[in-house]
């Protein structure tokens, strides 16, 4: 997935995102161009997560600015992340791959109900509970029972055996 420019026009549709991570830069700062590449590659790995960057000086961020009055005293580049349309946490200055990685999981996907195929095509309801890797296995608590378990078992999941969002249940 790549990674979208936010401006006025398409931020409160960015925001309104079950899960998003917004990069707050300008046109001037060096470590946000250095900082750039790993976002990229995250918006690959992480296709549930939508990933966005806004460069203050250029694109028009009237309603960001609204929302953040202090947002010129910022260290930047900021990764602000929200989940269900509420601010969960924040990167400030320059993250290397796996910092920024560990972050955004523990903000984004930790305690997510996801949908775990259970084998006979029905969904049941999980909640993230420790990742190992970046495409799992992911440790996730059954929130009902099903095929897989009692509810509360722990089961292990790697991405493919589960739906990140609830629209997706069948």
């Amino acid at each position: 997935m790549a990674v979208e420019p936010v401006n006025d026009e398409n931020y409160s549709d960015f925001r309104n995102s079950s899960r998003t991570a917004l990069v707050v830069s300008t046109s001037t700062c060096q470590a946000c161009r250095e900082y750039f590449p790993v976002i990229e590659t995250l918006s690959g790995q992480m296709p549930y997560i939508r990933f966005g960057k806004t460069v203050l000086d250029r694109d028009r961020s009237i309603q960001l600015k609204r929302e953040y009055p202090d947002l010129g005293s910022w260290m930047l580049p900021t990764t602000l992340l929200f989940l269900n349309q509420r601010e969960a946490g924040r990167i400030f200055g320059v993250s290397f791959y796996p910092q920024a990685l560990a972050k955004i999981q523990e903000a984004l996907v930790l305690g997510t109900t996801v949908y775990a195929h259970n084998g006979s095509g029905i969904y049941v309801p999980a909640s993230i509970k420790k990742i190992k890797g970046l495409r799992g296995p992911y440790t996730a608590q059954l929130l009902e029972e099903s095929g897989l378990g009692q509810r509360g078992m722990v089961v292990a999941l790697n991405d493919g055996n589960f739906k990140w969002n609830l629209e997706e249940r069948v």
